[in-house]
């Protein structure tokens, strides 16, 4: 498939150019966002949301539309309640597994873990807890109460189903309002229900872009395709569905830093010049809001005093990003 008409194609399937009416469509959309910084993620979906505004976004928090919780690949991503067990059923089991290699290396015995639950579902009963409350509560049954340690303590909690994030800022509510989505789910019903997510809203894609943005084997995800060969149309190494339409790349749009733009794919070539990979994707992982033009990436941005501050040499008079912040100041 020719890098155009990939672009044609993948910005038609990540609806930069047809946004959805509310920001609980975009995130059913996409299954799941990635939401390991709360304000990027947040204008990610503002990106894909006719007329955006912050009010918008913080209220679909507020009433439980989106949740923030660990979902796959070890981070943080944006999920609707009815999606939260659909991600667990896939990947419950195998982010445990991964998790505890880690909590292993850093000497938090499984007995910790124990207690903390305990704890800390004793103190979301009464309702949502900041970081620094339930730090302190952590603290006096002994337990570490910063850093890493602390950061674990609450990641086991979420994978334990004690707790996701609030709407507010580093602050956490028990799950008590997820019981009634509970899914009965096959965990091959459920693969198959997130590669049909993916390849709607990301596709045209490889299975190397799958294995990536999952984090599962390409043997358990040739699985997923076959039962999906009635779906899928295929081209070469790329997988989309039929129905993608191809949209103009007539565009100059700011994007979130870690948007579903570039974090969706391992092979990102057709989107980022190799030489400004190491402007956009940080040695430690982090990927920098980037200014897009006709589908490929020209540069990175940020807000200083109010002024949007970019490396590329477009000219950038009006972008999605005014229309978001015009209603947050």
């Amino acid at each position: 498939m020719k890098n155009s008409e990939l672009i044609h194609l993948r910005t038609g399937a990540q609806r930069i150019l047809a946004p959805f009416e509310k920001p609980d469509e975009v995130v059913a959309y996409f299954g799941a966002m990635q939401a390991q910084n709360r304000d990027q993620m947040l204008y990610a979906i503002a990106s894909r949301t006719k007329n955006p505004s912050r009010t918008k976004m913080e209220q679909a928090l507020s009433e439980n539309q989106i949740i923030r919780a660990w979902a796959f690949r070890g981070t943080i991503h944006a999920m609707r309640p009815v999606d939260y067990f659909l991600f667990k059923q896939v990947y419950g089991a195998r982010t445990q597994q991964i998790f505890r290699g880690y909590w292993k290396r850093l000497g938090i015995p499984e007995s910790d873990f124990e207690r903390s639950n305990a704890e800390l579902k004793k103190q979301l009963a009464s309702g949502p807890k900041t970081r620094t409350e339930l730090a302190k509560s952590i603290e006096g049954i002994g337990l570490p109460n910063s850093g890493i340690p602390l950061a674990q303590l609450i990641a086991r909690a979420n994978l334990d189903d004690i707790l996701v994030f609030h709407a507010n800022s580093n602050t956490f509510q028990n799950t008590e309002f997820l019981k009634p989505y509970q899914t009965d789910a096959t965990f091959d019903e459920a693969l198959k229900e997130l590669g049909r997510i993916y390849f709607k809203s990301r596709g045209p894609a490889t299975i190397q872009d799958f294995n990536w943005w999952s984090g599962l084997p390409q043997t358990t995800i040739k699985k997923m395709i076959a039962n999906l060969s009635g779906e899928l149309v295929q081209d070469g190494d790329f997988y989309f569905y039929p129905d993608t339409k191809k949209t103009t790349t007539d565009h100059t749009l700011l994007l979130a830093g870690f948007d579903e733009w570039l974090i969706s794919y391992r092979d990102r070539s057709v989107h980022l010049p190799e030489e400004l990979q190491h402007e956009v994707i940080t040695k430690n992982g982090l990927f920098r809001p980037i200014v897009v033009q006709n589908g490929v990436v020209k540069g990175t941005w940020k807000k200083e005093k109010n002024k949007i501050v970019h490396t590329s040499d477009i000219k950038i008079e009006t972008t999605n990003y005014d229309k978001f912040s015009a209603k947050t100041e």
